[in-house]
Formats: structure tokens, C-alpha cells, sequence
């Protein structure tokens, strides 16, 4: 019987180092992407800067000749694609590493999705906008990859050798156990000592297996009220009011933003996981507020509109990571900012300004618009307003 419970004991450890090394496998590739994906956003950040300053002041031959020696640069993480395009007349330019990168016919609307072929989880799409002299605007589009070849095979190489090691260290118990077998067979039967006591073990076992479902591990599952925690539309213009009004009198600057998704709000799992990806990134959880229709709306105290549109921009990369872990990659929102901006304004009126930005950007490649308003335009049209 002891030699039954060792045998038994050895299975499931065999079967717990293999489930170990899978595991190891799928969080160090988690792991791996999570860090090439924070490396690919600095590297963006920086190319984008440089871009848009090229394409202001060089001509686009020379900007573009100069960009694509910059794409190149050994030692930093390298786009597969970058292409910068106009909005209506097609790729000013366009560099890719492979032809499955490339859009089909050159389409400027591929930069709403991912390239045919290519996976959003191992690669990373990042989108800006910038102006050019006469007033136009040109969106920059980079497709990173996020898990390379290199990285993959070490993984893959350090799960093979351990899976090894595991099975030659199974094969060589078997053979000691084999061979002890053989030796105790040859030796002959060993002398009686009197009757053997009765086993205990076949009594025990019905009991432990009655035990083992009475604690089952139960996955924790969403707070069914989590929504809760968003702030009902009842109270957003009483507390936008007194923002507004605390922000004018310390002299500091407030930022609103509505962001309506595409998700299905009567659908509780959807508008669940949306509520959460705001709370999660957002740090003032008593400034966010549902509205009408599948949107929200947040307060962003102390926050210059182009700050504001700063971290909708992040609020946007953390949206499409979270979007992977959900599996349903094609949410998306559309968001219109407005800010105080040195005025003395209402939650009406500054709510007004971000709808009308909210619908613009429904017709903007990059889904972010915020409203530019002019303080001193806004002082005259107070001044000259009828009592």
C-alpha cells in the first residue's frame, strides 16, 4: 500500500511540474509583451515628436528620407509599419517590413483596424494627429510587434529543456522502481509475522472523498453592483457646478470629458466592463458620472485641455489592452473633451462644448476631439449679452 501512495504521489507531481512549466510559459509571454508593449509606447512617443517636426519644417522628400533612416536605428524597438497619411488624399508615406503589413490598395481607413493577418495581441497599433503649415493635418499610424521571434524562442527553448529534465527524471524513477522490483522478486517472499492488521485506508477514503467537494474553489466573480460606483447622472451638474466654481476661484483650470462607447449598453457584462476600465484608470472615482445613452462622463480637476487630451490618449491604450482580456476587440469609444479655460462657465455650457466635440469626433480617425474655446471671445459675448 505504501509503495500504491508513493506511486500515486509521484504521478500528480509529475503532472504538477508539467502544468508549472505551461503556466511559466504563458506568464513569462504575458510578462514579455506587457514590457515590449511599454517600450513600443515610448518609442512612438518619441518617433511621433520627431515626425511631426519634420513634416513642419523640411520638405516631405527630405522628411521622408530622414524618417526612414530614423526607423532603422539600431538599439531601439522597431515598427513593422509606419505610415503617415492626409485625410482625404491618401499615404504622404508609407514603410513596412513585410507586405502583410501593407493595406490593401493603400486605403487610409485600414488605420481604424488592424492590417489583414496581422494579430492585436502579439502586435500594438498606435495612432496621432498633428498639424502641418496651411493648416492641415496628417495622422501618423505604427504597428510594433510585441512578442519578437527572439524573445519567443527563449521561451519556448527554457520550457523544452525543463520539460526534459522532467521527463528523463521520470524515466530514471521508473527504472530504479523496475529494477528494486526485480531485486525483491529474486530475493524471494518474505517470512510471515502473523496476520496483517486490517488496512484503513479503503475507510478512510469514502470520507476524504466526501470532503473534497464540501470546499470547493469558488473563481471570484464581478461585483454585480460594481457599476454603482459610477456616479448617477442626478448628481453630475450639481457636482460639475461646484467644481466649476471651486476651479474659478482658485484659479486653476477643469477639464470634462464625455466618452461614449461602442459596446452594447444593455448588455449588464458589457456596461460593467466598460464602468471598470474607468474606474481603474481614472483617479478621482467620485468624479465619474453616467449620461445618456452608452457613455460617461468624467471631471478631470486642475487639467489644461491639451492635458486632458493627453490622458485620454493614455485612457485609449489602456481601453484596447483591457479590450483583449474582455475578447471583444472591436470596442471602441469616442470622446469629446472641453475645458474651463480661464472662463466662468457653467456645467451646461461646458457640457454642450464636449457634446459638439463628442460629435465630431464620430467622423475623426482618432476618436479623441476637444473643443478649443477662446477666453476672450467668450468675455465679449458676456459683455455684450442682453441682461
Amino acid at each position: 500500500m505504501k509503495r500504491r501512495l508513493l506511486l500515486r504521489v509521484y504521478i500528480v507531481a509529475v503532472v504538477l511540474a508539467f502544468l508549472a512549466i505551461a503556466v511559466s510559459v504563458v506568464w513569462r509571454a504575458g510578462t514579455t509583451r506587457a514590457f515590449q508593449y511599454q517600450q513600443a509606447a515610448e518609442s512612438f512617443r518619441e518617433l511621433s515628436r520627431e515626425t511631426a517636426g519634420l513634416w513642419q519644417t523640411v520638405p516631405l522628400d527630405k522628411a521622408a528620407q530622414t524618417l526612414a533612416r530614423r526607423i532603422v536605428v539600431p538599439g531601439k524597438p522597431r515598427p513593422v509599419m509606419v505610415g503617415v497619411s492626409a485625410f482625404d488624399t491618401g499615404f504622404d508615406y508609407l514603410w513596412a517590413t513585410d507586405n502583410r503589413f501593407v493595406p490593401a490598395g493603400f486605403d487610409p481607413k485600414y488605420a481604424e483596424g488592424f492590417p489583414e493577418h496581422v494579430g492585436t495581441w502579439n502586435h500594438a497599433r498606435f495612432v496621432r494627429t498633428f498639424e502641418v503649415p496651411h493648416g492641415e493635418h496628417r495622422m501618423m499610424t505604427a504597428l510594433y510587434p510585441l512578442l519578437p521571434r527572439s524573445s519567443l524562442y527563449e521561451i519556448l527553448r527554457d520550457a523544452l529543456y525543463a520539460a526534459l529534465v522532467v521527463l528523463v527524471v521520470t524515466i530514471l524513477v521508473a527504472l530504479v522502481a523496475l529494477l528494486k522490483g526485480r531485486t525483491a522478486a529474486e530475493a524471494g517472499p518474505l517470512p510471515e509475522r502473523g496476520p496483517a492488521p486490517e488496512p484503513i485506508i479503503p475507510q478512510n477514503q469514502p470520507s476524504a472523498r466526501r470532503a473534497t467537494p464540501a470546499t470547493p474553489a469558488t473563481p471570484a466573480t464581478p461585483d454585480a453592483g460594481g457599476s454603482a460606483k459610477i456616479q448617477p447622472e442626478e448628481r453630475l451638474r450639481e457636482r460639475l457646478d461646484a467644481e466649476l466654481e471651486r476651479a474659478g476661484f482658485s484659479e486653476q483650470d477643469l477639464s470634462v470629458a464625455i466618452i461614449e462607447f461602442t459596446g452594447d449598453a444593455r448588455d449588464e457584462a458589457i456596461y460593467r466592463e466598460q464602468c471598470e476600465a474607468v474606474r481603474s484608470f481614472f483617479v478621482f472615482k467620485d468624479l465619474c458620472f453616467e449620461t445618456e445613452g452608452n457613455a460617461l462622463v468624467v471631471l478631470i480637476p486642475n487639467s489644461t485641455l491639451s492635458e486632458a487630451l493627453g490622458l485620454m490618449e493614455r485612457f485609449q491604450r489602456h481601453f484596447w489592452e483591457q479590450r483583449v482580456l474582455w475578447n471583444r476587440e472591436q470596442a471602441d469609444f469616442h470622446a469629446g473633451v472641453s475645458a474651463r479655460a480661464a472662463r466662468l462657465v457653467d456645467a451646461d455650457r461646458i457640457l454642450g462644448e464636449c457634446r459638439a466635440a463628442l460629435r465630431q469626433s464620430r467622423n475623426t480617425p482618432g476618436r479623441i476631439v476637444g473643443f478649443q474655446p477662446d477666453p476672450q471671445k467668450y468675455r465679449e459675448f458676456l459683455t455684450h449679452r442682453p441682461a
